[in-house]
Parts: C-alpha cells; structure tokens; sequence
C-alpha cells in the first residue's frame, strides 16, 4: 500500500494537479475528439449498446455504495466498507465542486444510443446541476478506482493475483463509459488520479492494514 509522504504518492498528486492544468487550458481537446471518432468507426449494433449500457451501470456510484454497505454489515469486512463508503463521499463532494472548475464539457450525446427501458437512466456524474455539464475528472472512475484499490490492498497479500485480476473492473467498465460517449479518455485518467490519492489518505488516516485489521481477513 502506498504511504501518504511516499514519492509515488507525491507523483500522482503531482501528476493529478498537471493533468488537471492542461484539462483546463484545453490541451487535450484534440486528442480527446481523435479517440472518440476512432471508437465510433466501430459502429456498435444496438444489441452490443445494451451490454455496454448493462456493464457501465456497475460503475454508478450508488452502485458501489451499496456494495460498501453490505460490506459494513459484515464483521471482518466492516471497516474496509466504512473506509470505501467515507472515500466515495469524499470524492463525490471535492469533484462535483472541481467540475465547474476545470470546465471541460462532456462529450456529445452518441448518436445511435439505443431507447432505453421506460424508467431507466444511465446515472449522472454529479448530483449538482451545476456540474452536471462536465466530465473531468471522472466520478464513477475515481469511486470504481477507490473500491479496487482498497479491496485490493486488503487481499493482496493472501490472494496476489486475485488482487491484480480486479483491476479489471474499472478497466472494462471505464471503457464501455468512454463508448457510451460518458467521458473522454484524460476524463478517467483524472478520475483514476483523484481516486488512488484519496484513497491513500483515507486508508492511512483510518489505519486500513494494520494489524488487528489484517489478521480479520487471513480468516476468509
């Protein structure tokens, strides 16, 4: 687990706060269109729509607090649910407020998105009307990097290669929210950014991995 004063931690909170500069003059605007037109030549039928629409709702962060309640009413997964549920708060609340900040706009609506079922909606990044609007950095990403990261921290050491093969949730999901025209690319590398750093401080704040704690979860 990264430490709050390591020089990894300081690199992603440098390279955060660069990503976040160059969002904000534009710099990416550019590339993220190139990327965008290159995924649209792919030129999904509405059947494959569905099953991305279906993959980016596990992504929604109501989504992944409910996961992180049901872990708080588990005895040995209880904190780590406490520590996921305040870290998702935190960061839904700082980026809803950096949103308007950095003011890059979402991407354009795709065009052959299909109708969806009477009820149902793709949750919105932000719950503020105000922020609504843009897209960097990324909330659903930065929660979805959250829960990994500190699921993973938890079960590495007993199960390695579970805690790597994780890392593929927010990876698929990220990509079909990118399809779905959700965000641009540099959106989810801010949200993956904000989400490792504060998680990271959370995690050392609340003494995620120490020892009672870990001993908890070489029981499962």
């Amino acid at each position: 687990m990264l430490l709050i004063r390591s020089s990894k931690f300081i690199f992603f909170a440098g390279l955060f706060i660069l990503v976040t500069l160059l969002v904000n003059i534009g710099a990416f605007n550019t590339i993220n269109q190139v990327i965008l037109k290159a995924l649209d030549k792919a030129r999904f039928n509405a059947t494959s729509l569905y099953v991305l629409i279906t993959i980016s709702v596990f992504g929604e962060v109501v989504n992944i607090i409910i996961v992180s309640i049901i872990l708080t009413i588990v005895r040995r997964t209880r904190k780590m649910g406490m520590i996921i549920m305040i870290t998702i708060v935190i960061l839904s609340i700082f980026l809803t407020y950096l949103k308007p900040i950095v003011g890059q706009k979402r991407p354009p609506s795709l065009e052959n998105m299909p109708i969806l079922p009477k009820g149902f909606n793709l949750e919105n990044d932000s719950v503020i009307s105000s922020a609504q609007d843009f897209s960097y950095p990324s909330v659903h990403f930065a929660s979805m990097t959250s829960f990994t990261y500190l699921a993973g921290s938890v079960i590495t050491k007993k199960y390695f290669k579970a805690s790597k093969v994780i890392w593929m949730y927010p990876l698929t999901v990220g990509t079909s929210q990118m399809i779905l025209h959700q965000y641009y690319l540099i959106d989810l590398l801010g949200g993956f950014l904000i989400g490792i750093i504060i998680s990271v401080a959370t995690s050392n704040i609340m003494k995620l991995q120490n020892p009672n704690v870990s001993e908890s979860y070489k029981k499962l």
